[in-house]
């Protein structure tokens, strides 16, 4: 189970690209971000954050051989509110 601190630090990461206009990002750069091993972030996005992510299609990359699932945060999804609705669920 993932505690707050770490939800709330692929979050803010995700958040962060979305404010910078980089659009989509992939799990390893935002396990470097929010400073955690990249299967932690990976459980908390399918675990916590699967509701609030966009899931980009994948074939070009797997055409050029790459094995990465480009996401973003779905537009008006705030960290505190999705949190509240977490935490309500009982899953935090």
């Amino acid at each position: 189970m993932a505690t707050e601190q770490e939800v709330l630090k692929v979050f803010r990461v995700l958040e962060e690209q979305r404010s910078e206009g980089s659009g989509w990002t992939w799990v390893r750069r935002i396990a470097r971000q929010a400073k955690l091993h990249h299967e932690t972030v990976r459980r908390i996005i399918e675990g916590y954050l699967a509701e609030a992510i966009e899931v980009g299609d994948a074939e070009p990359l797997i055409g050029e051989g790459l094995r990465i699932r480009p996401i973003r945060l779905k537009d008006g999804v705030k960290a505190e509110g999705h949190l509240k609705w977490l935490k309500a669920l009982g899953k935090l």
